[in-house]
């Protein structure tokens, strides 16, 4: 059988929960980075030492439809983008 429980618990996910997007790190890292980019890659929030322990809610203007960039960085520089519409 194919299972999914391994690759999920491994890995940094960017991802809407409830009505607001959150990073949740991979249990590997000890602490991130995070930066939020415009459609034309603006940086427009950035925020670093971010403990890892919990999820971590992308401040933005929910209000304003938008395309972002979110980009996470660990302490070990491994890297996580992803497109998001909000």
């Amino acid at each position: 059988t194919l299972g999914t429980d391994n690759a999920t618990k491994a890995q940094t996910v960017i991802a809407k929960k409830d009505s607001q997007w959150v990073v949740r790190f991979a249990k590997d890292w000890k602490n991130a980075s995070v930066e939020v980019y415009s459609a034309a890659g603006q940086l427009l929030n950035s925020k670093s030492q971010i403990s890892t322990g919990t999820d971590y809610t992308i401040p933005l203007n929910y209000q304003a439809k938008s395309v972002l960039v979110v980009k996470a960085i660990s302490d070990k520089g491994e890297v996580v983008i992803k497109k998001i519409i909000n």
